[in-house]
């Protein structure tokens, strides 16, 4: 029996260790492809916003706290890409934290594990943790506004219960700052919020004090949902809205956010759309379990609580498109999926685990997170790479070919550089600060006498032969950096100039 204690005090502390050092593994992985990884397409127009082109604030690329964050950050520590993306990386610790304290709740070790990979080993997100785009910190903020929320769940009939929920409000505000997508998120927490102010173990009693807090919530969030309104609807006034899907929210929501998940591994056979399938299975059947459970058997499992949020984010999306004819979010608009769908996950298969019971109903109903688990751990080992990034792969060498230019034009000045549109925001970016005055501004729309060309690899086929000198090949990111010969006249044309900004 001694023996038997021992073990029960250790398992639980040693797997809390190993959780703890992969998840110090995740976060300096981020740490080393902030420092290392060129500034990107949509990470430049940022940053331009308090620079040379603020008319970039008027577009969704101007994501409130993102932006805010990396302007302090230049002011304070300079403009180097570790500097400007610290917010991101203090955001992947949150997430990580959070997400482990919410594991905790779970009863088997077996699910706590799975729940890892589930929750942070997903190649696509990763990427969002060290880039300056507003995506990471939003995250995190949901994780942290889960975590909240489940503190008060947990306290519903003791102090601290309200101060939770209020932490819990706050930090689903902060993600909607950091990204707007995210009030898909904050609008069903607020409804729950709202709900577990009137509602505890024993039914309905809306006592005074509960009524006032949930008065005071409807109103501090609806003067703030109202200011978040009228942006967006200023910036759907300007076309802005013009990303996403028109055919369905499976069809465009989860078939193309699955294919960001496979992050560019060609799998053979229809691989996204069996994922798709199956993500959709277990959504119908957490409906069945969460009615069953809340309705049926008055059990008002913690379960519960993440499907009422997941269910209200799947509804959100498919209501906007039916009544305000918004388009679907699409690939990395979703990103705020993963927390709600993978915590509704386990802990469904936690409310259906037998309490206390090592039989085949156990072994039966940990199977699935274990497999989903393995699954995504070997995709994570075939696909992730820490000098890569999946969306803004074309811009992972902007930086070596600004300064093989500067070490290649001797005295030259002023240097005319011709570009694919892609590129052309971050290596205004190497411009600014780098200070190289000797460079004209780069622009989308060039013609004439160019004295290097950076172009994609499809671009470089247009030009002319025996015009240039190749000067360096990236092939990770399909990118060419040439010289080009002094009587060699060249134009951007349509395809070069055609670019719209990405959000």
């Amino acid at each position: 029996m001694a023996l038997d204690l021992t073990n029960r005090l250790k398992a639980p502390a040693l797997s809390t260790i190993v959780l703890i050092l992969c998840s110090a593994g995740l976060l300096a992985c981020s740490i080393y492809r902030a420092a290392t990884y060129s500034f990107t397409h949509d990470e430049s127009l940022t940053f331009a916003i308090f620079t040379w082109e603020p008319a970039w604030g008027t577009t969704t690329n101007h994501h409130l706290l993102n932006t805010w964050a990396v302007e302090c950050w230049s002011i304070l520590f300079g403009n180097s890409e570790l500097a400007l993306r610290l917010h991101t990386l203090v955001a992947h610790g949150i997430y990580l934290a959070a997400g482990l304290a919410i594991l905790k709740r779970l009863r088997h070790p077996v699910l706590q594990f799975s729940g890892f990979v589930l929750l942070n080993l997903n190649p696509f997100m990763l990427d969002f943790f060290f880039l300056a785009r507003g995506y990471g910190m939003a995250l995190a903020f949901e994780m942290a506004g889960l975590y909240f929320l489940v503190c008060a769940w947990e306290k519903r009939d003791g102090r601290g219960f309200k101060k939770a929920l209020i932490l819990s409000s706050v930090c689903g505000a902060l993600a909607v700052l950091s990204n707007y997508i995210f009030l898909n998120f904050d609008l069903p927490l607020l409804f729950v919020i709202g709900g577990m102010l009137l509602y505890r173990r024993s039914g309905i009693r809306p006592d005074r004090t509960s009524l006032v807090a949930a008065l005071a919530l409807i109103a501090a969030n609806g003067v703030f949902l109202a200011l978040i309104l009228l942006r967006l609807f200023r910036l759907r006034g300007h076309g802005e809205f013009w990303w996403g899907g028109r055919t369905g929210f499976v069809a465009d929501t989860v078939y193309t956010f699955v294919e960001a998940l496979l992050y560019g591994v060609d799998y053979p056979g229809p691989v996204a759309s069996w994922i798709t399938g199956i993500l959709t299975g277990f959504f119908g059947a957490a409906a069945i379990l969460a009615v069953g459970s809340f309705f049926v058997r008055k059990k008002d499992r913690l379960f519960c609580l993440f499907f009422f949020l997941l269910a209200g984010a799947v509804a959100l999306p498919v209501l906007q498109h039916r009544i305000f004819h918004v388009l679907y979010p699409v690939e990395r608009a979703g990103l705020y999926f993963i927390p709600l769908y993978m915590l509704t996950l386990l802990f469904a298969f936690e409310a259906v685990a037998p309490s206390g019971s090592r039989g085949w109903r156990t072994v039966l109903s940990l199977a699935a997170p274990v497999v989903a688990a393995g699954v995504m751990l070997l995709h994570f080992c075939i696909s992730f790479s820490v000098t890569t990034c999946y969306l803004w792969t074309y811009d992972a060498h902007t930086r070596d070919a600004i300064e093989a230019i500067a070490g290649d034009r001797g005295t030259k000045d002023p240097v005319v550089l011709l570009n694919d549109w892609k590129l052309e925001p971050s290596l205004n970016f190497y411009r600014v600060t780098r200070h190289y005055t000797w460079l004209a501004p780069v622009t989308r729309r060039q013609q004439g006498k160019a004295d290097y060309l950076y172009l994609t690899a499809s671009e470089v086929k247009k030009i002319p032969a025996g015009s240039c000198t190749v000067l360096g090949v990236y092939p990770d990111s399909q990118t060419v950096l040439l010289r080009s010969n002094l009587s060699a006249r060249f134009s951007t044309g349509k395809s070069l100039s055609s670019g719209a900004h990405e959000k």
